[in-house]
């Protein structure tokens, strides 16, 4: 949980729980279990929890961080992140108004991109339901904020949202209830969130994208790291509506319905972002090392072509992982963001 992070497509992080279970060969040197906090934690040195805990198991526990929604608030209030032009920053009660640069201009700042559960997955079935309540009402207190999931789990969506909405029993009055149930129904989609699918291999990307596209999202992207195998991202999607085929890049609408059926004639929202990283294990190259260049190659060809914002992450350079795109081949030294986010 950090203001600043060395993430390259986010600013900030925050966490409201540690711990997951590995669901498909991507997780097996997952970086989250290895972590710091999952450490600690699993060497019984947490402050105010001297027993071990161990967080990465199938069924739980899992550990409940305290401090989140004071990290989301706090960012929340800071909403503008980017480089400095070095002049003098604007006063706290223009902050949300303004950049934060006196001089007017535009210094390369942008909404500040908080990367919601590093540490877990949201749509985890062994968080209990109230936990994940409380998270997603948090997370609609901070609207001034990109905030970006990722998970493994798309498919639990109607689940988990369900449980949670069950789960609330009043709490946090009516507006919480609201906000779960409108998200849940696409009815009132939170304009400020993006929701990614980690895919590693052509199963994973089957398996996953169809159920990430049904999950009604500002922003659909895919999460390609560790990518672990080259993959055609030429699927067929079915309108929720009408189950009218389409290409997964070419773009439905944000409640997963084509334009000839949902009656709105937005324009339609398919996969937004593509994500793209090697393997990383301790620095070396993992995984599909030898690979990797041409697999990646691939991919932001096919993202470009459908006019897919990619972001390439890092990259094996002499068995090792390289995050310079200095050190790339010039086709794969592309760092980009949806529109709205950048």
């Amino acid at each position: 949980m950090s203001d600043k992070t060395g993430i390259e497509w986010c600013d900030s992080t925050a966490t409201p729980v540690i711990g997951c279970w590995p669901v498909s060969p991507g997780c097996a040197n997952c970086w989250a279990r290895n972590d710091t906090p999952a450490r600690v934690l699993r060497a019984g040195k947490w402050p105010g929890h001297p027993e071990p805990f161990e967080t990465w198991t199938k069924d739980g526990p899992r550990y409940r961080v305290k401090g989140f929604a004071d990290a989301l608030r706090r960012m929340n209030a800071r909403p503008w992140a980017g480089d400095n032009c070095g002049k003098a920053t604007a006063e706290p009660e223009h902050e949300k108004a303004l950049p934060p640069c006196g001089c007017g201009v535009d210094a390369g700042y942008h909404r500040r991109r908080v990367f919601i559960g590093d540490s877990c997955d949201l749509f985890d079935p062994a968080w209990p339901a109230e936990w994940l309540a409380e998270t997603l009402w948090q997370m609609s207190l901070a609207p001034d904020v990109v905030q970006i999931l990722c998970t493994k789990r798309p498919e639990l969506f109607d689940e988990r949202m369900l449980a949670a909405l069950n789960s609330t029993g009043g709490k946090w009055g009516t507006k919480a209830c609201d906000f779960i149930h409108g998200w849940k129904c696409g009815a009132q989609v939170p304009q400020n969130v993006c929701v990614l699918a980690s895919v590693e291999n052509q199963e994973m990307a089957e398996l996953r994208i169809p159920a990430l596209l049904r999950i009604p999202a500002r922003w659909h992207g895919l999460s390609l790291e560790p990518l672990l195998g080259e993959i055609d991202l030429e699927l067929q999607h079915g309108c929720r509506g009408c189950n009218h085929p389409g290409n997964i890049l070419v773009h439905w609408n944000e409640h997963g319905r084509c334009s000839r059926c949902d009656g709105t004639g937005h324009e339609p929202s398919g996969i937004d972002w593509l994500i793209l990283g090697c393997e990383s294990l301790q620095g070396k190259a993992g995984r599909f090392a030898e690979g990797y260049a041409a697999a990646a190659d691939s991919l932001v060809r096919q993202g470009q072509a459908a006019g897919v914002a990619v972001f390439h992450k890092q990259m094996p350079v002499g068995g090792l992982v390289s995050g310079d795109p200095q050190e790339w081949p010039e086709t794969l030294r592309v760092r980009e963001w949806p529109e709205g986010m950048e």
